[in-house]
């Protein structure tokens, strides 16, 4: 693959772990607040 493929999946990777991990925290929040 190409170096600018290869950053791009890293890139899309790293985004989508980010935005697992505030809509879990986030969700976590709301539920504790609930509770």
């Amino acid at each position: 693959m190409e170096i600018q493929t290869v950053k791009l999946v890293c890139g899309f990777v790293i985004m989508a772990v980010v935005a697992t991990t505030l809509v879990g925290l986030l969700t976590y929040v709301v539920v504790s607040h609930i509770s």
